[in-house]
């Protein structure tokens, strides 16, 4: 499947399988889009609106429809060794509907299960604790006051939720593997540095093409399997 030059060269290894992206035109979604194809993925994208994407390749897939919708989910699913959730919040986060989220979760588990899905990468953010756990004082300042502000608290109890949800249903079962991601604030631009798991919230903002590149190392890393990492 490589040639000896990329042999030589780990990094430019073609990797194989499916991937069911949810969120494949938002911020981070589109970058991790763009990478996975670039690095021989093939992906089956789920998508509102079908001419944002951007993206070109024999191995895209896109399928129109929303999370909401039980048989779009479902084909985004059947054929997949991963699914990766990049979904975002609205673009006014004050409206956030309540468990949006959590609902997708719950609606892709068995899907996943049935599917014979590998590994689920679910993506919150830096200022959720890992289950059970908590909070550090950074975060819990910031989540009350800039998330109270702008409405962004909405959201972030909804991947409280979810990560709750992860730690009581799904990793109890094992199948398919999670990891929840939960990088620190982002921007757009160009590449900056290979993010790492770190400790604690970072002041600093993180370009989303670098977040999109960790979660994609992310499906075929076992020491990151039933984890919550913080990315920075």
């Amino acid at each position: 499947r490589t040639d000896p030059q990329q042999a030589r060269e780990p990094h430019l290894f073609i990797m194989s399988g499916t991937i069911g992206l949810i969120g494949g035109t938002g911020s981070t979604g589109k970058h991790f889009l763009e990478k996975a194809l670039d690095a021989g993925y093939s992906v089956k994208a789920l998508v509102r609106t079908p001419a944002k994407v951007t993206a070109k390749s024999d191995n895209l897939t896109l399928i129109e429809g929303s999370f909401a919708d039980s048989d779009k989910l479902k084909e985004t699913i059947v054929g997949c060794d991963y699914v990766v959730s990049m979904a975002g919040s609205m673009a006014n986060p004050k409206k956030h509907p309540e468990d949006m989220f959590l609902n997708l979760v719950k609606e892709i588990h068995p899907l996943m299960r049935e599917a014979g899905v590998k590994v689920f990468v679910y993506q919150a953010g830096s200022l959720n604790a890992e289950p059970y756990k908590p909070n550090s004082k950074t975060a819990r300042f910031f989540r009350m006051t800039y998330g109270k502000f702008t409405g962004l608290e909405n959201a972030l109890k909804d991947h409280d939720n979810v990560l709750a949800y992860v730690h009581d249903e799904m990793q109890k079962e094992g199948d398919p593997k999670t990891i929840c991601t939960r990088p620190s604030g982002m921007a757009d631009g160009d590449s900056k540095k290979k993010l790492t798991v770190v400790e604690s919230v970072s002041p600093s903002g993180y370009m989303y093409c670098d977040v999109a590149q960790f979660a994609l190392d992310a499906l075929t890393d076992e020491s990151l399997y039933g984890t919550y990492p913080m990315v920075g």
